[in-house]
């Protein structure tokens, strides 16, 4: 006997996590996953891997921390991200919620502290969390063995371009796949930055993501986020530091990507501010990418247009939907096993 058909376009970490979690939980599931991008032009080939438990949005906080308790919790899993525990610290102009602080305490215990102005690491001005388990993982190596995973779990990967999506007959939803059409009882959309692409519309946005890879001396920083000004990074290879800020180009063709001069500018001026110890010696490269977003964002399951019943998106991250990607599958592969009548 075999359960419904459940296609998930896009092969980067969201859609290969949720393909995985759909397959663990009812194996009669057919589940597709179409592998329809470029991995090293997306989010998953560049984040930087940060994983940390505090966000200043709760929900986006339950998420994040839900992904690094269960991280840390399976040794498979922290082998498959490569995961190096470093702490981390984001660094916010307004004191941290109390009730995000207890949440995260519960899920982490004995992980944060929340830091007032002149306690808080880096710059004294700030507020600060200051977290003992967080650190960085490859989101590359994490999908790569999951997706070996997911085919050894008996799901179907394909391999090919993603268009003309449509509601099918029956109250399927439908695809094609390199000019075959393929349909579903339950179809997922990816995609990252070739969502606005399928689904036309003021919705989702793609975005530029760059950061780059410098030489540096000194004492570099454990993982990090500056709320005020927008810096994030992390150790990188050998003496390296891997440095970041958020652009504001928009709709931009992610089949096309160049760097933005400005933003590395930006980035090492900003170092400089917040780190004055720190030395950047040389950039090594630059990497650009880009993502899908929408409001509000983070990663999550979404109903696309009413005009296609059971067709969803699981995008709209915040160019960091790596640390709270294995739980946002966990929910999404929960409710599509609901929307499937599936028990979970």
């Amino acid at each position: 006997m075999t359960g419904p058909r459940v296609g998930v376009a896009g092969a980067g970490i969201a859609g290969t996590l949720l393909a995985w979690r759909l397959k663990l939980a009812d194996r009669s599931l057919r589940v597709e996953l179409v592998d329809a991008g470029s991995p090293e032009r997306g989010a998953t080939g560049a984040s930087g891997g940060l994983v940390r438990g505090y966000e200043p949005d709760l929900a986006q906080l339950d998420l994040a921390a839900s992904t690094l308790a269960e991280l840390r919790a399976s040794r498979l899993l922290r082998a498959w991200s490569g995961y190096q525990e470093t702490g981390s610290v984001y660094l916010q102009a307004d004191p941290a919620d109390p009730a995000a602080v207890e949440h995260l305490e519960r899920l982490l215990p004995g992980s944060a502290r929340a830091c007032p102005p002149g306690e808080a690491p880096y710059m004294a001005a700030r507020h600060a969390v200051v977290e003992r388990h967080a650190g960085f993982i490859s989101p590359r190596r994490l999908r790569d063995e999951v997706l070996a995973d997911f085919v050894r779990s008996g799901g179907r990967l394909v391999h090919g371009t993603v268009g003309g999506v449509r509601a099918g007959p029956g109250g399927t939803v439908s695809w094609q796949v390199d000019g075959r059409r393929r349909h579903y009882h339950s179809g997922v959309l990816a995609t990252g930055p070739w969502t606005p692409v399928l689904l036309p519309g003021d919705e989702y946005r793609t975005k530029l993501i760059q950061y780059g890879v410098y030489d540096a001396t000194g004492t570099v920083p454990a993982p990090f986020v500056d709320e005020v000004t927008g810096l994030y990074g992390r150790p990188g290879p050998g003496s390296g530091i891997l440095l970041g800020v958020p652009s504001d180009a928009y709709d931009v063709d992610p089949a096309a990507l160049r760097p933005v001069p400005a933003l590395v500018r930006r980035t090492t001026d900003l170092a400089a501010r917040i780190f004055p110890d720190l030395g950047i010696t040389g950039l090594r490269h630059i990497v650009v990418a880009a993502d899908c977003y929408t409001a509000p964002p983070g990663l999550r399951l979404r109903p696309a247009p009413p005009a296609v019943p059971h067709l969803f998106t699981f995008t709209g991250g915040s160019g960091g939907a790596a640390k709270t990607a294995l739980a946002a599958a966990r929910h999404a592969a929960d409710r599509l096993l609901h929307d499937l009548a599936v028990p979970a």
